[in-house]
């Protein structure tokens, strides 16, 4: 009983409380992993910033478990060495498929997807960097643990399936040979405008929109390979230059844009642009024509109070007076 206790105390001064308080659950438990563990994950890398994730569930799934699922986590290795991080029993971690805005599992391991499915697409990445993928298990309750709460993660070695990718380097997609023309922009109020321009020959068009006198504005020079997050309320898009932001993006060749200054003067840019089969590395081509409008002010606003009181006198056969 003495040598348990000191092998439990050592055991939280070498993996800290939270990995010690699990493992020596474990242990009490006969180091029988909570719920049935993946196996042979496999990347592919369609594109120098995208990963193609994959993995099998167990073809012997634990009956006695609820739930099987996976959690996904991703480490850039190039500078950073790699290291293996212990999900904690009963937290949920938020992933997103687009790397570094998951919820990190210890330093620089991002969760990149937490669900039943058995693969997923990751975004984000940097060409010529090299990426730990880890695949662990959970699941929500388990026989062997009654009073734990899930998400119950594996933790027996091998408690996880790893590998290693290292991105390709970008390939530049050729830009259009023919820009966008025909640049139009219709004022709808004091704070809209309606944007129109004739496509080139490229997959998409890139539609921008400044305000003239911006401090610090210059013409808009996107920059290819670099993609643009739209908004079509200006200001939230992307700044391709200072003043200057990304209204739309895609195939259409309209947009409305709001939240626009009154009594202010805008200038309307459209580049055409093509991109590779994942729509990314975009190539722009400058457009031949650009459009001014000016957003007028607004009138004058309605009165509040309507008139009330009316008095009628001097009534006659054909007419009568009202004050």
């Amino acid at each position: 009983m003495k040598f348990f206790t000191f092998w439990a105390f050592a055991l939280i001064l070498s993996l800290g409380a939270p990995r010690a308080a699990q493992a020596y659950r474990l242990a009490a438990a006969g180091s029988v992993d909570p719920c049935s563990k993946d196996s042979a994950v496999t990347v592919l890398t369609p594109s120098c910033r995208e990963a193609w994730v994959s993995w099998n569930h167990s073809v012997t799934p634990r009956i006695a478990s609820t739930g099987r699922y996976s959690l996904v986590l991703m480490q850039d290795i190039t500078t950073a060495a790699a290291t293996l991080p212990a999900p904690a029993w009963g937290t949920a971690y938020i992933a997103s498929f687009y790397f570094g805005a998951g919820q990190q599992v210890g330093a620089g391991h991002y969760a990149v997807y937490a669900g039943a499915a058995t693969s997923v697409r990751v975004s984000g990445l940097i060409p010529d960097h090299t990426y730990r993928v880890e695949v662990i298990s959970y699941c929500d309750a388990s026989p062997e643990f009654p009073d734990e709460t899930g998400p119950l993660y594996a933790t027996v070695d091998p408690a996880r399936v790893t590998t290693s990718i290292t991105q390709p380097q970008c390939v530049s997609t050729p830009a259009p040979t023919l820009g966008a023309h025909g640049a139009t922009a219709l004022v709808l109020d004091c704070s809209t405008i309606r944007l129109s321009v004739h496509k080139g020959n490229g997959a998409g068009r890139m539609l921008v929109v400044q305000r003239v006198g911006a401090p610090g504005a210059v013409s808009p020079a996107p920059v290819n390979g670099t993609y643009y997050f739209p908004s079509p309320y200006f200001g939230q898009g992307q700044a391709v230059s200072p003043g200057s932001f990304v209204v739309q993006l895609g195939q259409d060749t309209t947009a409305t844009v709001y939240g626009l200054l009154q009594n202010t003067a805008y200038k309307f840019f459209a580049f055409e642009y093509n991109a590779d089969m994942f729509g990314q590395q975009p190539s722009y081509t400058a457009p031949q024509d650009t459009a001014n409008v000016y957003v007028p002010g607004c009138l004058a606003p309605e009165p509040t109070l309507a008139a009330r009181n009316l008095v009628q006198t001097d009534t006659a056969a054909t007419t009568a007076k009202l004050q």
